[in-house]
């Protein structure tokens, strides 16, 4: 009986030693064991061919990190380890997502590569609109048009993560006034917190406040953070300025800054000069949703910091509506702003035109058996009607 194998050599050499044996565990019993082996010596001639290797070590990708929006730089070495040369090698760099198909960033030929010897090709990838983390997948003669020992070390691939463009925000509840309800010639300070809840900085942030058109002021950030808040303040004059203002608050008004969205960089909210402690903007409201008289605001002002509960009750002295939040706590005043509407949603009603309903505010009073939630007087009584007309 004869057998054979085929063994494909990976070293040359001169006499290398090649044993045969048969039955090596001695698993049958024969007459000798001393003819079940024999060895000879052969000759392996060594590979004349280019072998081309890329190392994932050897990627470098500038800057790092990336950002979304901007560009990047991606280069790899690739060496020839062969005994002979190779010319046209061509390179591809890609980016792969996982389950998507791969983009080819770009390719390159180096020309020639001598045995032992190495060179560094590059691509840019630029206006880059993706973000997060991708895998830079990249192969060397991925048609096999080179000849080559191996092919099994021609490509490799690293991860980057790509930041995120910033995203500047400003919500109503960023926007905050000291005191929270002043008097005819007190000095306001309008204070705004902006968001970026990008991962890149954002530089030279512009934030500018305004009243019905009319610029107030601006102030600029020198750099927001990515996921991070900065705050900028300006001060507002109420002499002579008795009622309602309403403050817009505005980041990079002039789309000077390459962003993920436009659409919440500005918010508005409203501050009362007063000249009582309880004040409405609306004594009659009409909530029908034609942008005439939907709402009243409502105003308080304290002579402490209390924790308020404001409550809105029908005219049979049943609470109906229940304003309780953290912006009334701990306060010397504040706003509300009711638009009609019961706790459930549904919009108050007696039957007929007119359901007679009012604003009754509520704090701590003192300790002991008076700390309990009272009613804070307003003018002749602790409640401020409020018809509503359907």
């Amino acid at each position: 009986m004869t057998d054979s194998v085929t063994w494909r050599t990976n070293k040359a050499g001169v006499n290398i030693p090649l044993m045969v044996m048969a039955d090596p565990f001695n698993n049958f019993a024969e007459l000798s064991e001393t003819n079940n082996k024999a060895s000879t010596t052969f000759t392996v001639n060594s590979d004349t061919r280019p072998n081309l290797t890329i190392f994932y070590k050897d990627i470098l990708i500038t800057p790092n990190p990336v950002h979304s929006g901007g560009n990047m730089n991606v280069s790899a070495l690739v060496k020839n380890e062969g005994s002979s040369s190779a010319a046209d090698i061509n390179v591809s760099f890609y980016r792969v997502v996982h389950g998507a198909d791969s983009l080819l960033l770009g390719a390159q030929t180096i020309p020639s590569l001598s045995p032992g010897s190495s060179a560094r090709v590059a691509v840019d990838w630029t206006n880059i609109p993706e973000s997060g983390e991708k895998i830079i997948y990249i192969q060397v003669d991925p048609a096999n048009m080179v000849p080559e020992i191996r092919e099994d070390d021609n490509d490799a691939f690293t991860t980057v993560n790509i930041l995120t463009l910033p995203d500047l925000a400003i919500a109503a509840g960023s926007i905050t006034f000291s005191p929270a309800a002043p008097k005819e010639g007190d000095l306001v300070t309008m204070t705004v917190a902006i968001q970026n809840s990008g991962e890149q900085a954002a530089s030279n942030v512009i934030v500018r406040l305004s009243e019905s058109g009319v610029v107030l002021g601006e102030q600029a950030i020198s750099s927001l953070a990515g996921n991070s808040t900065a705050s900028i303040s300006l001060p507002y004059d109420t002499t002579s300025k008795k009622g309602v203002h309403t403050i817009t608050a505005e980041v990079d008004p002039d789309n000077a800054l390459n962003e993920q969205s436009e659409e919440n960089n500005s918010a508005s909210r409203a501050f009362g000069v007063q000249d009582a402690n309880l004040w409405l903007t609306e004594q009659y409201i009409s909530p029908n949703g034609d942008g005439v008289k939907d709402s009243t605001q409502f105003f308080f002002r304290l002579e402490t910091s209390q924790t308020v509960l404001i409550v809105v009750v029908n005219s049979k002295g049943e609470t109906v509506r229940t304003y309780s939040n953290p912006e009334l706590e701990n306060t010397t005043g504040g706003t509300i702003t009711w638009d009609g509407l019961d706790d459930t949603g549904m919009m108050l009603t007696t039957g007929s035109t007119r359901c007679g309903s009012w604003a009754q505010i509520a704090r701590p009073l003192g300790h002991g058996r008076h700390d309990r939630q009272q009613p804070l007087s307003f003018g002749r009584g602790n409640r401020h009607e409020v018809p509503v007309e359907q």
